[in-house]
């Protein structure tokens, strides 16, 4: 798990906000259900989920990061256009 976290850039005892949790949701529930099932290749299946949780969240959060990014450069943008005609009304 270890390696997994530090493939994804996660931090262990972290809690983590996903931007769509609907998905990480359906991935647990599949996840669950496989754990209770006692068929072939089972363990497998279940290391293939838990890694696609990860991938998925550290996904998420590579897109609230750009989400976050850009609305902080948009806000800076039009801070500057505002100063700008304000100094042209006092001309």
């Amino acid at each position: 798990m270890d390696a997994l976290l530090k493939r994804y850039a996660l931090e262990p005892n972290k809690v983590y906000a996903p931007h769509d949790p609907e998905i990480l949701s359906e991935l647990f529930r599949k996840l669950s259900l496989t754990y209770h099932d006692r068929g072939r290749f089972r363990q497998e299946y279940m290391d293939l989920k838990a890694e696609e949780i990860l991938a998925c969240l550290a996904m998420q959060l590579d897109i609230a990061l750009i989400i976050h990014q850009t609305y902080y450069f948009s806000v800076e943008f039009i801070k500057k256009c505002m100063s700008l005609q304000k100094a042209d009304r006092c001309i």
